[in-house]
């Protein structure tokens, strides 16, 4: 076997072992199915908001795996959003809330913000967005 053979297969067994390989998930046992979680919306408008109101939204989503879901941490994407969430975990079938609060801060003009939703969930991560438009 040439040297160049032995790259050719040195690199076929490569691909292989990272294909084989999976992205852990928090709570997920290998060979275990993750959890799926299915939002009725991943956005909302808040439309006109006056400077310095503050807004809520409630994110509604659904458990439609077959294990329990857990939603580990959410990241807003700056600290004028605070997020509320369900801690316990959600059986199969079960519904959970997201709430977040948006506090302006009396910026004004068009913003749009994100949070960050990570689950037992493949993928991992979900993205929700929120919009306004912050007038006097």
């Amino acid at each position: 076997m040439t040297i160049f053979q032995k790259h050719i297969l040195l690199c076929c067994a490569g691909a292989i072992v990272l294909a084989s390989c999976t992205r852990k998930i928090y709570g997920v046992k290998p060979g275990e199915t993750p959890a799926a979680i299915l939002f009725d919306s991943t956005s909302c408008d808040f439309g006109l908001v006056k400077a310095g109101k503050k807004v809520s939204h409630t994110f509604n989503f659904t458990n439609t795996g077959t294990v329990p879901l857990v939603i580990q941490n959410i990241e807003p994407a700056c600290g004028c959003t605070t997020p509320q969430w369900t801690k316990e975990p959600l059986p199969p079938g079960s519904r959970g809330i997201i709430e977040i609060t948006f506090d302006n801060g009396g910026e004004l003009g068009k913003t749009s913000k994100g949070i960050l939703v990570t689950a037992n969930t493949e993928p991992i991560h979900t993205y929700l967005v929120f919009h306004a438009e912050v007038v006097k």
